[in-house]
């Protein structure tokens, strides 16, 4: 039987998954750019959010096609 995948993620998951520094997270809550769930004393976090969040953040590529080099 296969794993079912996890609704919620822990700040360690989340800094594990991304990279991104514990006070990084803080920050991105404070600023309402990421979403996030209180359950009890526990802040947790939404696949589904954090996809949005990283989603927010793409850079698109420098337009590079017309550069003479």
């Amino acid at each position: 039987m296969e794993a079912s995948p996890k609704i919620l993620l822990s700040f360690k998951e989340v800094i594990e998954v991304t990279g991104l520094s514990r006070p990084t997270l803080y920050r991105q809550m404070r600023a309402g750019q990421l979403g996030f769930v209180k359950v009890g004393r526990r802040t947790l976090f939404r696949p589904a959010d954090l996809q949005a969040f990283i989603e927010s953040h793409i850079k698109a590529p420098a337009e590079t096609a017309n550069r003479t080099v």
